[in-house]
């Protein structure tokens, strides 16, 4: 079931110049649908996506992964980048939910849009 990779980017600025750290990560289920809109600023992503990790990362979470509120998120393996424009079918993370209790079904579930 949890068989997707996400790649999430956070963006600092560093001495100046714009840097995008990123994670890969394998075992989420990721769902919701993506409409791409073109505007005068150019492509917008109109879909709220869900990210679910399986119990295995959830346990993980805070010591080998984080995702954060404002952070990119995309499906599958992202390159380097040095620019947001370099990504498509990117999704702005505007909701962290930690379910970690120690149990089977323990999980963290990232919305986005």
């Amino acid at each position: 079931m949890f068989h997707d990779t996400i790649t999430i980017y956070r963006h600092k600025v560093l001495d100046g110049a714009d840097v995008y750290e990123k994670q890969i990560l394998n075992g989420f289920y990721w769902y919701g649908k993506t409409v791409q809109s073109a505007t005068d600023k150019g492509v917008e992503n109109s879909a709220q996506i869900t990210v679910v990790s399986s119990p295995k990362m959830a346990q993980s979470y805070g010591d080998k992964w984080t995702v954060q509120v404002g952070d990119i998120i995309i499906k599958g393996k992202g390159d380097d980048i040095k620019s947001l424009r370099e990504l498509s079918n990117q999704h702005i993370v505007d909701g962290v939910e930690v379910n970690v209790c120690s149990s089977d079904v323990d999980n963290i579930v990232i919305s986005g849009k």
